[in-house]
Protein backbone atom coordinates (compact mmCIF):
# COMPACT_ATOMS: atom_id res chain seq x y z
CA UNK A 1 0.00 0.00 0.00
CA UNK A 2 1.10 3.26 -1.07
CA UNK A 3 1.87 6.28 0.98
CA UNK A 4 -0.87 8.18 -0.56
CA UNK A 5 -3.39 5.26 0.25
CA UNK A 6 -2.75 5.27 3.96
CA UNK A 7 -2.69 9.02 3.83
CA UNK A 8 -6.29 8.92 2.58
CA UNK A 9 -7.38 5.63 4.65
CA UNK A 10 -6.16 7.91 7.38
CA UNK A 11 -8.66 10.70 6.96
CA UNK A 12 -11.75 8.54 5.47
CA UNK A 13 -11.54 7.30 9.49
CA UNK A 14 -10.88 10.93 10.47
CA UNK A 15 -14.43 11.49 9.25
CA UNK A 16 -16.20 8.42 10.92
CA UNK A 17 -14.61 9.71 14.32
CA UNK A 18 -16.02 13.10 13.43
CA UNK A 19 -19.57 11.10 12.94
CA UNK A 20 -19.08 9.39 16.13
CA UNK A 21 -18.69 12.59 17.87
CA UNK A 22 -22.01 14.24 16.03
CA UNK A 23 -24.49 11.74 16.86
CA UNK A 24 -24.34 12.64 20.30
CA UNK A 25 -24.19 16.07 19.44
CA UNK A 26 -20.96 16.82 21.30
CA UNK A 27 -19.94 20.06 20.61
CA UNK A 28 -20.88 22.13 17.80
CA UNK A 29 -22.69 21.18 14.67
CA UNK A 30 -21.66 23.53 12.07
CA UNK A 31 -18.30 23.33 12.94
CA UNK A 32 -18.33 19.27 12.95
CA UNK A 33 -19.68 18.92 9.28
CA UNK A 34 -17.05 21.74 8.34
CA UNK A 35 -14.57 19.66 10.17
CA UNK A 36 -16.10 16.73 8.28
CA UNK A 37 -16.13 18.67 4.92
CA UNK A 38 -12.47 19.81 5.00
CA UNK A 39 -11.50 16.48 5.54
CA UNK A 40 -13.53 14.99 2.21
CA UNK A 41 -11.80 18.08 0.52
CA UNK A 42 -8.34 16.99 1.08
CA UNK A 43 -9.19 13.41 0.63
CA UNK A 44 -10.62 14.79 -3.16
CA UNK A 45 -7.50 16.79 -3.48
CA UNK A 46 -5.20 13.42 -2.59
CA UNK A 47 -7.24 11.54 -5.47
CA UNK A 48 -7.13 14.39 -7.95
CA UNK A 49 -3.19 14.63 -7.93
CA UNK A 50 -2.39 10.82 -7.81
CA UNK A 51 -5.03 9.56 -9.60
CA UNK A 52 -5.58 7.07 -7.65
CA UNK A 53 -9.51 6.21 -8.69
CA UNK A 54 -12.60 8.26 -8.57
CA UNK A 55 -13.19 10.38 -5.71
CA UNK A 56 -17.14 9.70 -5.97
CA UNK A 57 -16.97 6.08 -5.68
CA UNK A 58 -13.89 6.02 -3.04
CA UNK A 59 -16.26 7.66 -0.57
CA UNK A 60 -19.08 5.55 -1.41
CA UNK A 61 -16.78 2.46 -0.86
CA UNK A 62 -15.06 3.64 2.61
CA UNK A 63 -18.49 5.53 3.82
CA UNK A 64 -21.05 3.50 2.79
CA UNK A 65 -23.25 4.77 5.86
CA UNK A 66 -23.00 8.46 4.64
CA UNK A 67 -24.36 9.29 0.72
CA UNK A 68 -21.91 10.91 -1.81
CA UNK A 69 -24.33 13.97 -1.79
CA UNK A 70 -24.50 14.58 2.04
CA UNK A 71 -20.61 14.33 1.88
CA UNK A 72 -20.80 17.26 -0.92
CA UNK A 73 -22.80 19.39 1.31
CA UNK A 74 -20.52 19.27 4.30
CA UNK A 75 -16.95 20.17 1.63
CA UNK A 76 -19.90 23.05 0.58
CA UNK A 77 -19.66 24.28 3.98
CA UNK A 78 -15.72 23.82 4.38
CA UNK A 79 -15.02 25.49 1.32
CA UNK A 80 -17.67 28.54 1.77
CA UNK A 81 -18.43 29.23 5.35
CA UNK A 82 -15.70 31.10 6.90
CA UNK A 83 -16.34 29.47 10.60
CA UNK A 84 -12.91 30.73 11.62
CA UNK A 85 -13.36 34.66 11.62
CA UNK A 86 -17.01 34.55 11.95
CA UNK A 87 -18.01 31.86 14.10
CA UNK A 88 -21.64 33.39 14.71
CA UNK A 89 -22.29 31.76 10.96
CA UNK A 90 -22.51 28.72 13.33
CA UNK A 91 -25.66 29.92 14.77
CA UNK A 92 -27.29 29.35 11.57
CA UNK A 93 -27.70 25.69 11.56
CA UNK A 94 -26.34 23.74 8.25
CA UNK A 95 -29.71 23.74 6.90
CA UNK A 96 -29.77 27.48 6.65
CA UNK A 97 -26.68 27.63 5.40
CA UNK A 98 -26.75 25.12 2.45
CA UNK A 99 -30.31 27.14 1.91
CA UNK A 100 -28.33 30.63 1.78
CA UNK A 101 -25.63 29.35 -0.98
CA UNK A 102 -28.16 27.46 -2.94
CA UNK A 103 -28.47 28.71 -6.42
CA UNK A 104 -25.88 31.38 -6.03
CA UNK A 105 -23.09 32.46 -8.39
CA UNK A 106 -20.47 33.54 -5.72
CA UNK A 107 -21.51 30.84 -2.69
CA UNK A 108 -19.51 32.60 -0.15
CA UNK A 109 -21.18 33.02 2.69
CA UNK A 110 -19.80 36.02 3.51
CA UNK A 111 -20.18 37.55 0.14
CA UNK A 112 -23.84 36.75 0.19
CA UNK A 113 -24.32 38.38 3.41
CA UNK A 114 -22.64 41.54 2.11
CA UNK A 115 -24.51 41.79 -0.98
CA UNK A 116 -27.79 41.62 1.09
CA UNK A 117 -26.00 44.29 3.20
CA UNK A 118 -26.93 42.04 6.15
CA UNK A 119 -24.00 42.07 9.58
CA UNK A 120 -22.75 38.96 10.97
CA UNK A 121 -23.56 39.32 14.27
CA UNK A 122 -20.21 39.75 16.93
CA UNK A 123 -18.54 36.78 19.34
CA UNK A 124 -20.24 38.14 22.05
CA UNK A 125 -24.06 38.71 20.72
CA UNK A 126 -26.63 37.26 23.08
CA UNK A 127 -28.91 34.19 22.44
CA UNK A 128 -31.27 36.99 21.32
CA UNK A 129 -29.51 38.72 18.68
CA UNK A 130 -28.39 35.43 17.14
CA UNK A 131 -31.91 34.75 16.95
CA UNK A 132 -32.82 37.84 15.45
CA UNK A 133 -30.19 37.30 12.73
CA UNK A 134 -31.46 33.64 12.24
CA UNK A 135 -34.43 35.61 11.29
CA UNK A 136 -33.13 37.58 8.83
CA UNK A 137 -31.83 34.27 7.07
CA UNK A 138 -35.18 33.08 6.89
CA UNK A 139 -36.48 36.30 5.03
CA UNK A 140 -33.99 36.23 2.76
CA UNK A 141 -34.33 32.29 1.72
CA UNK A 142 -37.68 32.42 1.51
CA UNK A 143 -37.15 35.95 -1.20
CA UNK A 144 -34.76 33.38 -2.78
CA UNK A 145 -37.52 30.67 -3.24
CA UNK A 146 -40.12 33.01 -4.23
CA UNK A 147 -38.14 34.88 -6.87
CA UNK A 148 -37.23 31.37 -8.22
CA UNK A 149 -33.66 32.84 -8.41
CA UNK A 150 -34.90 35.54 -11.46
CA UNK A 151 -35.64 38.64 -9.40
CA UNK A 152 -38.74 38.98 -10.22
CA UNK A 153 -42.21 37.04 -9.37
CA UNK A 154 -44.02 35.00 -12.32
CA UNK A 155 -47.86 36.73 -12.73
CA UNK A 156 -48.43 33.32 -12.46
CA UNK A 157 -46.79 32.56 -9.47
CA UNK A 158 -48.46 35.43 -7.92
CA UNK A 159 -52.13 34.26 -8.73
CA UNK A 160 -50.55 30.80 -7.74
CA UNK A 161 -49.63 32.36 -4.37
CA UNK A 162 -53.04 34.46 -3.65
CA UNK A 163 -55.10 30.98 -4.29
CA UNK A 164 -53.10 29.32 -1.56
CA UNK A 165 -53.94 32.39 0.77
CA UNK A 166 -57.15 32.07 -0.16
CA UNK A 167 -57.26 28.08 0.21
CA UNK A 168 -55.30 28.72 3.97
CA UNK A 169 -58.10 31.31 4.82
CA UNK A 170 -60.89 29.03 4.06
CA UNK A 171 -59.49 26.03 5.78
CA UNK A 172 -58.51 27.90 8.69
CA UNK A 173 -61.84 29.57 9.17
CA UNK A 174 -63.94 26.31 8.93
CA UNK A 175 -62.08 24.86 11.39
CA UNK A 176 -62.68 27.42 13.71
CA UNK A 177 -66.11 27.64 12.91
CA UNK A 178 -66.24 24.21 13.90
CA UNK A 179 -64.02 24.34 17.52
CA UNK A 180 -66.90 27.29 17.93
CA UNK A 181 -69.54 24.70 18.04
CA UNK A 182 -67.42 22.42 19.75
CA UNK A 183 -66.78 25.02 22.93
CA UNK A 184 -70.72 25.99 22.51
CA UNK A 185 -71.82 22.42 23.05
CA UNK A 186 -68.70 21.05 25.29
CA UNK A 187 -71.21 20.44 27.72
CA UNK A 188 -73.64 18.46 26.12
CA UNK A 189 -71.13 16.40 24.57
CA UNK A 190 -69.36 15.25 27.80
CA UNK A 191 -72.88 14.75 29.34
CA UNK A 192 -74.06 12.34 26.57
CA UNK A 193 -70.84 10.81 26.52
CA UNK A 194 -70.18 11.69 22.59
CA UNK A 195 -66.22 12.76 23.57
CA UNK A 196 -65.11 12.30 26.73
CA UNK A 197 -61.89 13.60 26.60
CA UNK A 198 -62.68 16.66 25.58
CA UNK A 199 -60.85 19.53 27.10
CA UNK A 200 -62.34 22.80 27.06
CA UNK A 201 -59.28 24.85 27.96
CA UNK A 202 -57.64 23.22 25.48
CA UNK A 203 -60.15 24.30 22.86
CA UNK A 204 -60.22 27.69 23.84
CA UNK A 205 -56.33 27.55 24.18
CA UNK A 206 -56.86 26.18 20.25
CA UNK A 207 -59.21 29.20 18.80
CA UNK A 208 -57.19 31.59 20.39
CA UNK A 209 -54.23 30.57 18.07
CA UNK A 210 -56.16 29.81 15.15
CA UNK A 211 -57.90 33.69 15.69
CA UNK A 212 -54.28 34.51 15.78
CA UNK A 213 -53.95 32.99 12.41
CA UNK A 214 -56.97 34.33 10.76
CA UNK A 215 -55.57 38.06 11.76
CA UNK A 216 -52.27 36.78 10.22
CA UNK A 217 -53.91 35.65 7.26
CA UNK A 218 -56.23 39.00 7.01
CA UNK A 219 -53.22 41.04 7.38
CA UNK A 220 -51.34 39.34 3.91
CA UNK A 221 -54.16 39.56 1.71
Amino acid sequence: MTKQHKKREYYVQEIKDIEARVIPVEGNLVELRHEQGSVANTIQQITKETGLDDFEEYIQEQLPEMSFRTIQRYMQIATYVDIKNHPQLCCLGTTRLLDLMAKEKDKDVVSILQKNKLKIPTRTATPDQQKQFRNKIDRLINRKKQKGGTGKKKKTDTVQEKGKTDNKATIVKQASAAIDLLIKHSGIIKKEGLYTELDLNRMQELQKRINYFIRHINDEA
